[in-house]
């Protein structure tokens, strides 16, 4: 352990920023404080150790104890409770795969003397390092694609840009090259990757089987099963769609599929943003469609999402605009439209449930069509999720905007949600609810139909009204919150002053 602290000391030159915090002040004897990273340190490389030292309160002196164990938490989101190691012997943890590139990080360690909690740290905060500027290619056909990612393989380079155009895709492209990826030179409107039809040619368009695989600036259209299929049963971690448009598939539109049988192998840490997911259509091809349908998933992040038409044609109601199930774990869903989708979000399905995560400050709305309009927001066989600020605005017949359900899911918790449906925990499920509003009205709200669901009116019962949560620090549209006296019910904060007077 001393080996291993002197070698990270003693080579400041390899990171940036790590120069001795202060050390802040505990309640009880010890004191834990971060070596290194130090708190806020930026370029720290994505296999750097975590080391602390733990120092009694009255001398400053640095302790060593036998018999304390160290408890360590990781994650690239707050809250902070994933646990990456539990009874750690010795002051140092290593991470066993790479961390993200270019990523925020909290930890936090805690101490115990054999069963007893003695100390906790605040919560620390490291950047890791940018990816290392690579050369790139630029390609202008799915031939010359599949020879980059070739040459990406043995060493070529890892930026692969795709200029703009439509380009026709007979069977997969692979993407097992870790860190490659694959970009459209302009927006994702100009340049497109597609399939035959929804009912013919190839299956997918990417299949994602190597790490921090990374797709951007693209639309993947018109394929018979999914547009990418991030094979998490091969265990990879990573993966990013960013700045894509997802359209016109024969199933559901992203899949993060696994292995029953090795479920010890599982996607980690994946992030969706600022995409697109649509039927260009009213309805889809199918009922077996959805939008992200992720199963034994990790960590994984969907924000800043727009989601439309994913509504089947017959026989029962489509998968969820975005699902994690299957024992997915500490997902977390925020700042996402969801528009006329026959389900919005869900964690968990029957008894193939979902740990922890949040659903935090998204929008759902679903007019008054014919179909198979089902719920907004479920949890079933999903202990410990938080349902936070959501706006839910259904104007078709199902009776349910919120759902908990079934025994294994346990102290899920629904708060400041703001809907025009109930909020059902059913089924055998427990969970704590309050400071919803069920009974909102469409005009209080800008465009419904446009899925734009912030508040038109100052609403006194709204505004202000809702319960301070540790969680949820911003809103929809990642304003602090709150801003006035109090946290505002739903997805949307504002200041009610500048609002008019609902009419009565």
């Amino acid at each position: 352990m001393f080996r291993a602290l002197f070698l990270i000391l003693c080579f400041p030159v390899l990171f940036a920023n790590c120069s001795t915090p202060t050390l802040p002040l505990l309640e009880g004897p010890w004191l834990i404080h971060a070596l290194f990273p130090a708190n806020h340190a930026t370029q720290i490389a994505t296999n750097a150790a975590l080391s602390w030292e733990i120092l009694p309160l009255q001398s400053r002196r640095a302790t060593k104890n036998a018999d304390f164990r160290y408890t360590v938490f990781l994650d690239n989101h707050l809250p902070l409770e994933t646990i990456v190691e539990q009874d750690n012997t010795t002051t140092i943890w290593q991470p066993d795969t790479p961390l993200r590139p270019n990523t925020t990080y909290y930890w936090k360690i805690q101490l115990y003397d054999e069963e007893e909690l003695l100390a906790s740290s605040p919560v620390w905060d490291f950047t890791t390092l940018s990816t290392v500027a690579e050369s790139s290619v630029v390609v202008s056909s799915v031939e010359a694609l599949r020879n980059a990612i070739d040459h990406a393989r043995v060493g070529g380079p890892k930026r692969i840009i795709l200029e703009k155009g439509v380009y026709l895709v007979d069977n997969a492209i692979i993407l097992d090259v870790e860190g490659v990826t694959v970009e459209g030179a302009g927006s994702a409107t100009e340049t497109i990757l597609q399939g035959e039809s929804m009912f013919e040619g190839a299956n997918q368009i990417f299949l994602v089987r190597g790490d921090f695989v990374s797709i951007k600036n693209l639309t993947l259209q018109r394929v018979l099963t999914h547009a990418v299929q991030v094979q998490g049963e091969l265990g990879n971690i990573g993966f990013l769609l960013a700045n894509c448009i997802i359209r016109d598939t024969g199933e559901q539109m992203l899949k993060v599929s696994y292995d029953p049988d090795h479920t010890e192998n599982v996607a980690r840490d994946g992030l969706i943003e600022n995409c697109l997911f649509e039927y260009t259509g009213a309805l889809g091809p199918q009922w077996y469609i959805g939008g992200v349908d992720a199963h034994n998933a990790r960590n994984w992040i969907v924000r800043d999402c727009i989601f439309k038409n994913i509504r089947s044609p017959e026989f029962g109601p489509a998968e969820y605009a975005i699902h994690f199930w299957s024992d997915s774990r500490d997902t977390l869903v925020e700042r996402n439209t969801i528009i006329n989708c026959d389900r919005g979000i869900g964690f968990g399905l029957g008894d193939r449930g979902h740990v922890r995560g949040i659903i935090r400050n998204n929008m759902v709305f679903h007019d008054n069509l014919e179909g198979y309009a089902d719920v907004g927001i479920a949890a079933e066989s999903a202990p410990d999720v938080h349902i936070y600020n959501n706006t839910i605005l259904l104007l078709s017949d199902y009776l349910n905007a919120i759902e908990i359900r079934f025994p294994i899911t346990k102290n899920a918790q629904s708060v400041n949600n703001l809907t025009n449906r109930a909020l059902s925990v059913r089924d055998g499920a427990t969970g704590i609810i309050i400071e919803n509003i069920s009974d909102a009205l469409p005009d209080w709200f800008v465009n419904p139909s446009n899925g734009d669901l912030h508040l038109r009116y100052n609403l006194l019962s709204v505004i202000d009204m809702g319960t301070t949560l540790e969680e949820v620090f911003d809103d929809f549209d990642g304003q602090t919150r709150p801003i006035g006296s109090g946290v505002d019910i739903g997805a949307d904060e504002v200041d009610g002053s500048t609002l008019p007077e609902y009419p009565e």
